[in-house]
This record gives structure tokens, C-alpha cells and sequence, in this order.
């Protein structure tokens, strides 16, 4: 679809406007008729607006930042690579239009929908069905052939990439024992030489960016969002990044339904990954090495938003430097899962 130049003075709900005007999804009739609602949320990267027209909700637009344009392009080209695929039923909210110049996205708006955080928060952490939906999204969007063509960005995670000495640096505010520094920095030294780049991954599955279409017990659908990390990458991060979202949410080391939740997932997506090359031990070993690294990054975020003594913090600084350890001892004891 040819569009024209939008006009980027505007603020965003003027803009997202001027956006699906342009591109053909508003006509006066429909405003006239139903009414208009827009709404918007603004991020560090991108500000999202919703737009309801009477009582439906129609539209989601996202209008990169201007210091953020990479992530927005790599969003976009995410879209459109898996757009291209013809991924039926479909991972990610359904592409309408998207401009990589301008940095602007229009998806479907899902309603209702609500996030797993949300959809955990009110029910039991340990759900079959919801949790096995994650594995069967997870399983297809990394069984996906790449065409060498979509040239999609790499996607290696910051707290791989870092330097040693800069995340020597970063780390001594968070781990104070030199002991436990020196085993964080060997196990991200090894997940940066275990890196596979294999397929297009999320990068930063969250539990917010799982977005829940219906849990009723019969049918469950699970759509992502927020491809701004995503691109070619392991797998075995976003299965990582999965479990240690469910880890972070048990308290202390006994089990409980969070830990429960972390195992049958793990569990799952082990048994049903394609393993040729290489054996399920090997992945569960490689599992345990990414979320010791995982756990490592979510001490910093964590970090950025409470102090680092805050019982959240403290909790994901002692799950790392106890993953990072010894990967496969931990998940074992954690999980049961390993003699």
C-alpha cells in the first residue's frame, strides 16, 4: 500500500489518526455514525494508541520514537517476515500496515485479551492448557524456515554481548562477592560461545508480552507482542526468558505453583523440540546455562526500578548466581526434573 508521508509534528493521537485515515481503515461515515476513541500510551521506544470506534476496539498503532528507530524497524521487519509466512493460526496480532521510514505499525487491536501477568495473577499459576499454548506458539515460531532473503536482524542479547571488563563493572553493584561475579561473568562468557543463532526469535518473552485470547478451558490462543528484541536469534532464549519469568514470581526455594508452572513448561518444550544434532539432556543442559543468563539481565531491570536491596532484586540476584553455578544441579532441585 502506497501511503503518504505522514506528518510527524503531530502528537500521537492526531498522528495515529492522520495514519489510518491515510491508509484507508477510517472513513467519515464510520466516525459520524459510531464515535472514535483514541488512546495513548507512551514508552521509552514507541508510543502505542488504541483505537475504538463506538464500542469496538479496531486498531493498534505504534509510532516508534525518534531515538528509537532501529527497535522499530526490527519490529516491523519481524511483522512482516512472519506476515510473509502465513503463520495460520496466527502468533502476533494481524499485520494491517507498516512503514519502516516513518517507524509506524498498524496491527488488529486483540479484545479482549489480557496478558498472562494479568491472567496468572487471578488464577493458578500452574494451568496445563495456558501453559502448553506458550509451548505450541514457541515450537512454531522457532520451527520456522528463514528465508535468507527477509535479512533479519541478529538478536544477541546485551547481557551477552557486553564486554567483560564493562560487565565486570556493571555487575559489582548487584553481586558483591568477587566469587560470585567471577562464576556470573564465565556463564555469560559461555552462553555468548553457546549462541545459536538458528531461527527468528521474540528475545524478550515476558509474560507481558503474552498476550491470552480465550483461557475458558476449551479453546487457547496466545498472541505476542512487543517484537522490538526480536530477530535471529537462539530458541533457547525465549524458553529460557519463559521460565525464569515463573521463577521470578516463587517465593524463596520452596515449590510452589510458580516453580511447578517453570518445570511443566520446561518439561514440555524439551519434549517437543526437534532435537537432531544433539540430544534432550543437551538442551536441557543449554536451558539451564540461558536462564542462569536470563536471571543475570533481570537483576539489572529489576534493579533499574528498585533499589538494589529490594526483595525482588535480591530474589533474581540469588537465583542467577544459584543457576549460573551449576545450570543443570539447580534446575534439577528446582524442578525435579533430573534424577
Amino acid at each position: 500500500m502506497n501511503v503518504p508521508a505522514f506528518n510527524r509534528a503531530l502528537r500521537a493521537e492526531e498522528r495515529a489518526f492522520d495514519v489510518l485515515e491515510k491508509g484507508g481503515f477510517l472513513s467519515a461515515d464510520q466516525i459520524l455514525e459510531h464515535g472514535i476513541e483514541l488512546v495513548a500510551t507512551r514508552g521509552e521506544r514507541a508510543t502505542t494508541v488504541t483505537v475504538h470506534i463506538g464500542q469496538d476496539a479496531r486498531f493498534m498503532v505504534k509510532l516508534g520514537a525518534p531515538q528509537a528507530q532501529d527497535w522499530s524497524r526490527r519490529e516491523i521487519t519481524c511483522h512482516r517476515v512472519l506476515h510473509e509466512a502465513d503463520m495460520s493460526p496466527a502468533i502476533l496480532p494481524d499485520l494491517l500496515f507498516s512503514d519502516t521510514h516513518d517507524a509506524v505499525l498498524v496491527t488488529r487491536l486483540l479484545a479482549p485479551a489480557r496478558t498472562l501477568f494479568d491472567h496468572f495473577g487471578d488464577t493458578a499459576l500452574h494451568g496445563p492448557p495456558v501453559l502448553d499454548a506458550l509451548v505450541s506458539t514457541l515450537i512454531r515460531l522457532h520451527g520456522l524456515r528463514i528465508d535468507p532473503a527477509s535479512r533479519l536482524p541478529q538478536a544477541v542479547p546485551w547481557v551477552l554481548s557486553e564486554s567483560p571488563d564493562a560487565m565486570a563493572d556493571h555487575l559489582a553493584p548487584l553481586f558483591a562477592d568477587a566469587g560470585d561475579r567471577a562464576v556470573v561473568l564465565e556463564s555469560l562468557a559461555a552462553g555468548l560461545v553457546a549462541w545459536s543463532p538458528e531461527t527468528l526469535i521474540h528475545g524478550d518473552l515476558k509474560l507481558d508480552n503474552c498476550l491470552l485470547e480465550d483461557a475458558d478451558g476449551t479453546e487457547v490462543r496466545l498472541r505476542l507482542i512487543d517484537w522490538e528484541l526480536a530477530g535471529l536469534g537462539d530458541p533457547v532464549w525465549d524458553l529460557a526468558t519463559a521460565v525464569q519469568e515463573f521463577l521470578l514470581l516463587a517465593p524463596g526455594g520452596t515449590p510452589d505453583d510458580a516453580q511447578r508452572a517453570a518445570g511443566h513448561l520446561l518439561e514440555t518444550y524439551i519434549a517437543r523440540a526437534d532435537t537432531t544434532g544433539g540430544g534432550k539432556d543437551a538442551l536441557f543442559e543449554r536451558c539451564g546455562l540461558y536462564i542462569g543468563c536470563r536471571l543475570v539481565q533481570s537483576a539489572f531491570e529489576l534493579a533499574s526500578l528498585e533499589t538494589a536491596t529490594a526483595p525482588r532484586v535480591q530474589g533474581a540476584i540469588a537465583l542467577a548466581r544459584d543457576i549460573c553455578a551449576d545450570p543443570a544441579r539447580a534446575l534439577a532441585i528446582l524442578f525435579a526434573a533430573r534424577a
